[in-house]
């Protein structure tokens, strides 16, 4: 009589899977990118910071805004041109007001339109400062109104973020996109908040 020898097959299939489906995700990342619709960017300061801090590797969406317009509570990325306020670059913050609206920092927290305005982010509830050193929304400067097509930007690292409470408005046009992903570290890999 003849032995029959049983082979029992080893996983690797699903090995194969993954693998094709890692390589997909990474060549059609790579077809987004082309296409200009993302764009990675390193993040060197911790303006952001705990949503976003130094070091953190982000995805930032350009297509978002081509259908509909920045919204309170966005973290954008915006350009700066030579002789602004600002030095020329690239930053990351949060909008926080809206072209016609006037803002104020109290003990109750950030009043937009003598209304309570509570924002988040990863950490909870952000704690907006009033600065001494600051030009708009300072102890001296109680309120600010924001002007037509332009924005209030603030960090989310309040008491160490250099937003428009030192340089002013965002003009609309200067918003590039939407800061999205967070992809590298691993351990913070997800959606800004």
């Amino acid at each position: 009589m003849s032995e029959v020898v049983v082979v029992k097959r080893r996983g690797g299939g699903c090995m194969v899977i993954l693998l094709f489906l890692f390589l997909g995700f990474i060549a059609l990342l790579i077809a987004i990118r082309a296409m200009g619709y993302v764009t990675p960017l390193y993040i060197s300061t911790a303006d952001m910071a705990p949503a976003i801090t130094a070091g953190d590797h982000v995805l930032v969406d350009h297509f978002t805004y081509k259908s509909h317009k920045p919204e309170r509570g966005d973290v954008v990325v915006f350009t700066v041109d030579k002789g602004e306020a600002l030095e020329a670059g690239t930053y990351v913050m949060r909008i926080v007001g809206l072209p016609g609206e006037t803002l104020r920092i109290t003990d109750v927290g950030l009043m937009i339109d003598d209304k309570p305005t509570v924002l988040r982010n990863v950490a909870g509830k952000i704690h907006y400062s009033l600065l001494e050193e600051a030009v708009f929304l300072s102890p001296k400067v109680e309120s600010v109104m924001v002007p037509k097509d332009n924005y209030f930007m603030m960090g989310d690292n309040t008491n160490g973020s250099k937003d428009s409470r030192f340089w002013g408005f965002l003009p609309t046009n200067k918003v590039m996109g939407k800061v999205a992903f967070c992809f590298w570290p691993s351990t913070k890999m997800g959606m800004v908040k």
